[in-house]
Formats: C-alpha cells, structure tokens, sequence
C-alpha cells in the first residue's frame, strides 16, 4: 500500500499494450518479464516493471530479440554466433 501511495505521488500512470520487457544485464543474461504491468512517470524518471522475472539466456529469446539489441548485445551475439 505504501509503495502504491508514493507512485501515485510522482504521478506514475499505467502504461498498456506492453507485451514484454527486457533488461540485459552485463553477464550477458536477460532479465525476461511476459505480460509485465508497465507504469512510468517520465517527469520523475521513474519506472516501474511488475510481474513475473525469469533470467534467460540470450539465446533462449532469439530471434525476437534482435531487434532490441545494443551495440554491447551484438557483440554477445557474435560471440554466441561463433561459437
């Protein structure tokens, strides 16, 4: 309930339509939310993923994932590709 108060303080709203959410994380794994809940204040620079995190391999989320990919991704990639 507390943390339900504070977002409505910064003026977070719900975002819909997200299918997925993605965060790389540096080891090269991927932080994996299916049909998360999205809120965002942007004036706050806030944002808030709820739902179920699963840690999945990159290769587990190809080939849908390639078009979120940064320059740091696709250089995992490539070392994935090369085996």
């Amino acid at each position: 309930k507390q943390l339900q108060a504070q977002l409505k303080r910064l003026g977070v709203n719900q975002i819909p339509g997200i299918e997925e959410v993605n965060m790389f994380k540096d080891d090269g794994s991927v932080l994996h939310f299916s049909a998360p809940k999205v809120q965002a204040s942007v004036a706050a620079n806030t944002y808030v993923v709820t739902g179920h995190g699963e840690n999945k391999s990159l290769q587990e989320l190809l080939p849908g994932i390639i078009s979120q990919l940064g320059p740091d991704n696709l250089a995992s990639l490539k070392r994935i590709a090369e085996g």
